[in-house]
């Protein structure tokens, strides 16, 4: 068999094996795929001061929790950090959804998604939290 015809061959059954197993580098469905965001809408700065107000994070500019993705809620948050480590990030989610749950009413008895971008726009978290909450 001449050696392009094996890589071709190998290219199809390499390409017939990502596709039966089901392996993409296309996002899940349940996010747009982008790993930036543009300016903060209104409702979410507005939102975002409530959380402040309340004791919640300074660098917090926006938090957006009207979407829905899969049946639960889609949680975006706008920071003006560029940065935020995961121990970072563990210990803000609870107050954010706490806030959320208490002062917004957020109802999440499935879970939710989150999403956190910083603030040159660039993805710092995304969470699938489904079926973690009571």
């Amino acid at each position: 068999m001449p050696s392009t015809l094996r890589s071709a061959a190998a290219a199809l059954f390499l390409s017939a094996a990502l596709l039966v197993t089901g392996c993409t580098n296309e996002p899940p469905a349940y996010y747009s795929g982008s790993t930036t965001a543009g300016p903060v809408p209104l409702e979410a700065a507005q939102r975002a001061e409530r959380f402040r107000t309340a004791g919640g994070e300074e660098a917090i500019q926006g938090v957006d929790s009207a979407g829905e993705a899969e049946g639960v809620p889609r949680v975006v948050v706008w920071s003006k950090d560029t940065e935020s480590d995961a121990e970072h990030f563990e210990k803000f989610k609870p107050a954010l959804i706490a806030f959320l749950k208490e002062k917004e009413g957020l109802k999440s008895p499935k879970g939710y998604l989150l999403d956190m971008y910083g603030g040159d726009g660039t993805l710092l978290h995304r969470l699938d939290a489904r079926q973690s909450m009571p």
